[in-house]
């Protein structure tokens, strides 16, 4: 019996689930984030499970796979940047409930910075979401026998289809039945791990000894870098999407707060997955593929398939996230500022459209990277910019929307160049990202200090926004 049947049907069931949740989609709203209706169950399942796609799973194993610690900072990133946002965002966003970030951008400074934080969204949505294609294909690739190139493009579709119909609706039923499989896919893979090859200190031992050494590569810095770039996807529209899409404050408050717990969990589960890949299958080549390989190498043909299948459908969900911020955040605050008589049936057929668009671009970064970790940093460090415009605008009510604006500017152009064209003192192109960061600070101090012009303070912004924000 081919075991391929198996993750076929499995990928068909995930397509049904979010097709069917298209039929309670009526207008933008439905579609952008279910008109801010999610209990405690769906919102945590949504927020967890848009993190623990193709990153969790199969990037930081990868990580893992060539330096323990490597992927053991890079999954406890998640920890932090969730209860930053539990503590310190959740309750400042609800309390507004912006459409998207565009919204909250302008609603606290002026339309100029929307527009800035729409591109820069575009641009860091499309490492996320072009990260999960190529993690749909590594699996594919490996199970199904596709070529890498020809799992990426059935990955995209899929996601594209469903998205399109079902929008955030579907996204979060999906995501909410795929958590608890998930999760129990990789503790069966690990104790069957550890039941073959021992305890992860024995593991540990049998590998040189630079692999499990906290310090490498670049000490603590590495650490702290990798911990800034999770906190600089904060202002990307998904994060936006669930503050926005849940109940009330505390259910907000309380999902983010589950999802960053749910990331100490990983810090285990997901390196030490990449460890026993590197004892079993010392000589990948691809260290994307460690998990899926480990996982075809240990377990029965059918079971292994049906881990495969549920990896597969959970890359998926969390790529119907990163299709469906962008494009979201694209056609509310372009096409409905140029198109103000729009009906709120145009706006979701333009919506849809948009994200097809935006689907097929992650899809070109896709092809074009075809590694997961690389793909995801490359973008994420030019919308590292937008972070001391996003925190002053929720802790700030001195920042002005001429620094804000100048701030974002000046940070993704600097980190855009160095991304491109990184000077040979870095050891990863990543770090260059600190450059620009520190760029945007001194500009929307400075700007906001030296020229205290009222545009976007407290005496001019939008009262929504400000009377969400702390006291002075």
């Amino acid at each position: 019996m081919s075991w391929d049947v198996l993750i076929w049907a499995y990928l068909g069931l995930t397509l049904i689930i979010g097709i069917s949740a298209g039929r309670f989609v009526r207008n933008f709203s439905d579609f952008t984030f279910a008109s801010g209706r999610l209990g405690r169950l769906m919102s945590t399942g949504t927020v967890v499970s848009t993190q623990w796609g193709g990153v969790t799973f199969l990037g930081i194993a990868g990580f893992a796979y060539v330096g323990f610690y490597q992927g053991a900072w890079y999954s406890l990133g998640p920890s932090v940047r969730f209860l930053f946002w539990a503590f310190l965002l959740a309750v400042v966003v609800r309390k507004v409930q912006p459409f998207t970030v565009s919204e909250w951008f302008a609603l606290r400074y002026n339309n100029k910075c929307g527009g800035v934080s729409t591109i820069l969204n575009a641009v860091a949505g499309l490492g996320l979401l072009g990260s999960q294609f190529v993690a749909f294909g590594a699996i594919a690739a490996t199970f199904l026998g596709l070529e890498l190139s020809t799992a990426i493009i059935l990955g995209a579709a899929i996601v594209l289809s469903y998205t399109m119909v079902g929008g955030f609706i579907a996204d979060a039923t999906i995501d909410t039945f795929q958590l608890f499989v998930t999760i129990g896919g990789a503790l069966l893979v690990l104790f069957v791990a550890i039941a073959t090859y021992g305890s992860l200190g024995s593991v540990h031992e049998q590998l040189p000894a630079d692999y499990s050494n906290p310090f490498e590569p670049w000490g603590l810095f590495f650490m702290v870098t990798i911990f800034m770039l999770w906190l600089s996807d904060l202002p990307l529209q998904f994060n936006i999407q669930r503050m926005s899409a849940v109940r009330n404050v505390r259910t907000a408050v309380f999902a983010a707060t589950l999802a960053g717990l749910s990331y100490i969990v990983i810090f285990y589960i997901s390196p030490a997955i990449g460890s026993y890949a590197r004892i079993a299958l010392p000589d990948l080549q691809n260290p994307d593929q460690a998990y899926p390989a480990l996982v075809q190498e240990m377990l029965p043909a059918g079971l292994a398939a049906f881990i495969a299948a549920v990896l597969l459908a959970e890359i998926l969900n969390t790529a119907d996230s990163y299709t469906l911020g962008p494009s979201s955040v694209l056609s509310n605050d372009l096409y409905r500022v140029w198109r103000t008589e729009a009906s709120p049936r145009e706006v979701l057929f333009v919506s849809r459209l948009v994200a097809l668009g935006f689907g097929l671009l992650g899809l070109w970064a896709a092809l074009a990277f075809q590694a997961i970790i690389d793909l995801i940093l490359t973008f994420l460090v030019i919308g590292w910019a937008m972070l001391p415009a996003y925190l002053a605008s929720t802790f700030w009510r001195g920042a002005t929307a001429n620094a804000a604006f100048a701030s974002m500017l000046a940070g993704a152009a600097v980190n855009g160049y160095l991304i491109t064209y990184p000077p040979d003192a870095f050891a990863e192109p990543y770090y260059t990202g600190w450059i620009g960061f520190g760029v945007a600070i001194v500009v929307l101090v400075a700007g906001s200090l030296l020229r205290p012009d009222k545009s976007g303070t407290v005496e001019a912004a939008d009262t929504r926004a400000l009377n969400a924000l702390p006291p002075q």
